[in-house]
């Protein structure tokens, strides 16, 4: 609905040098916003497989137990 809005609003009220600025800064922040996600993907992929090396390493158990 907001984006049906803002194209109609966009079409009547803007001139069309601004349209085209507004076309091609959303342009760009949706080309950050792509490797923003990018990004999130490969850090949450390297935690996943730091949590699978955790839960699959050895337990070590120390006992610290002195003579009674």
């Amino acid at each position: 609905m907001m984006k049906q809005w803002f194209g109609y609003l966009a079409k009547k009220c803007l001139p069309e040098w601004v349209r085209l600025r507004l076309e091609r800064e959303n342009n760009h922040l949706m080309d950050k916003v792509f490797k923003l996600q990018q990004e999130i993907d490969r850090l949450n992929a390297y935690i996943d497989g730091m949590e699978q090396g955790m839960k699959l390493r050895p337990k070590i158990f120390v006992q610290a137990g002195g003579k009674e």
